[in-house]
């Protein structure tokens, strides 16, 4: 999906799955901005980011701080002109030539930018090949799992956010805080990779900006003082200084035809009164700094730019996941076929229900979807292949069930090589734990959806934790898609 797009329908999800009793949005606004992305037709990304922009119209008015909450979490490309403008302002402040009017030639701050800058090349020349050659990870979407460590802040953010609405409400500022930190979640997993080009695009520019404002600083101070070359050294020789120079400024020197100064002109230099006038230095010193900086940094920034400016365009949402189902065309999934595997839980009518609605929501409303009987706890596969093959097999454990790699997650793999070509989706039921323990034990239901979490994900799988036994419109409320609830705390 686009980028804007993207953002504001992970964002409307996240607040519809952390808001099911319908505090922030009521089944009636989801229902009317889902009839009217219908009737806008089009493509799903263009029908999906339609609702997210009518219901965020509502949101907005709820929880105002919502728009600087979007800002925030994008790395806009408008900063790129406050980063030139500061980039600039620094270069010309750092007085290249020095305060003393002496153009000291080995205490040319120069010099240091462009060792930094040929240090930076290669490392940056070798983290390209690492992510071509698929070392590093590279995008995630919006089933990705979560990164750790950043949940703290956007449930910060989102109690921020609701304190702009004008009156505290605990239960609404809870259902906000919650959302936001889902929504930072997802967000920042799919659009990390667009991120990082950006970043990459505003360093490469602030970088070559400051080189260009301490180049525009020297000429500037240049114009209305006058300035002598010079250079003072404890360890280093004239004939050291003769090759340092030849070597860093010996390409702009051909350039400008100019004879740089032999070891003993050098040793002259350094005596007292040897200073000579420092605008052919400068010159050399410019255009270096314009070939070694300047020119690779701002390419390298547009670079970067093209790669954001595509990734903008494909930021990996899927439009129609959790309560965005509900845009899905009527005749979706048709020919499909659903197994649904009970496992050592004897589902309920009220559960088996919800169970079929879920998997009508996630392969279509025209697919056949059926029950398969119980599996027993340690038994093998079911009978998923008998006829036509399954398009999706769903597994439905329980939360009261305590997770065995050596149990469960054989039963996974082998159902994995049973039905290879199927879509195989595990759902985690909480209804039992619900009934049992009530609301006093949310501590222990976290802690052992994480183990479940970890169980699945050894098999290559991810975890959709549901509370099947609730009575919810599957196609008006928010349901978890594959992994998206995977590592939520």
């Amino acid at each position: 999906m686009r980028e804007r797009a993207a953002q504001e329908t992970a964002l409307v999800r996240a607040f519809e799955e952390a808001d099911p009793a319908g505090l922030l949005l009521s089944a009636g606004e989801r229902n009317s901005a889902t009839a009217g992305a219908r009737v806008l037709g089009g493509s799903e990304e263009g029908r999906a980011g339609e609702r997210a922009r009518l219901l965020l119209e509502r949101l907005d008015v709820a929880v105002p701080g919502l728009g600087r909450v979007r800002r925030c979490t994008r790395l806009a490309p408008a900063l790129l002109v406050p980063v030139t403008i500061v980039a600039l302002a620094m270069g010309i402040a750092t007085n290249a030539l020095g305060p003393q009017r002496h153009v000291s030639l080995l205490a040319f701050p120069l010099l240091g930018l462009l060792a930094w800058n040929l240090a930076v090349y290669p490392v940056s020349f070798l983290f390209f090949l690492r992510r071509v050659g698929g070392t590093q990870p590279g995008g995630h979407g919006a089933d990705a799992p979560s990164m750790p460590g950043g949940g703290r802040f956007f449930v910060w953010l989102g109690e921020w956010a609701f304190a702009h609405a004008g009156g505290p409400d605990p239960d609404r500022a809870v259902v906000a805080a919650d959302a936001l930190a889902q929504y930072g979640r997802v967000w920042r997993e799919a659009a990390a990779p667009l991120m990082r080009a950006r970043l990459r695009m505003l360093l490469h520019t602030g970088a070559a900006m400051m080189v260009l404002g301490a180049i525009l600083g020297m000429y500037l101070r240049g114009l209305s003082l006058a300035y002598e070359a010079t250079w003072e050294s404890t360890f280093l020789s004239p004939e050291h200084v003769a090759v340092l120079l030849r070597v860093v400024l010996g390409p702009a020197a051909t350039l400008l035809d100019v004879t740089l100064p032999d070891a003993m002109m050098l040793g002259a230099m350094r005596a007292a009164g040897g200073a000579v006038p420092a605008a052919n230095w400068i010159h050399m010193w410019a255009l270096t700094a314009g070939a070694v900086v300047i020119v690779p940094r701002l390419l390298l920034a547009l670079l970067a730019g093209l790669i954001a400016r595509a990734r903008a365009q494909a930021v990996p949402i899927a439009p129609l996941a959790g309560s965005f189902r509900a845009l899905a065309s009527e005749d979706r999934g048709k020919g499909a076929r659903v197994d649904i595997v009970p496992y050592s839980y004897a589902m309920p009518t009220r559960e088996t229900d919800a169970a079929l609605g879920f998997a009508h929501e996630v392969v279509g409303r025209a697919a056949v979807a059926r029950i398969l009987p119980v599996v027993d706890y340690g038994a093998g596969t079911p009978m998923v292949c008998d006829g036509e093959a399954a398009t999706c097999v769903l597994v439905v454990f329980a939360l009261v069930q305590s997770p065995e790699l050596e149990v469960h997650g054989d039963f996974l793999s082998n159902l994995q090589a049973t039905v290879p070509e199927a879509r195989l989706l595990v759902v985690v039921d909480r209804s039992p734990w619900r009934l049992r323990f009530g609301t006093t034990e949310d501590e222990r239901a976290g802690e052992r959806q994480r183990a479940w979490d970890r169980v699945v994900r050894e098999v290559g799988l991810t975890t959709t934790h549901l509370d099947l036994g609730t009575e919810i419109q599957l196609d008006t409320m928010a349901l978890a898609s594959e992994g998206e609830r995977a590592g939520r705390e």
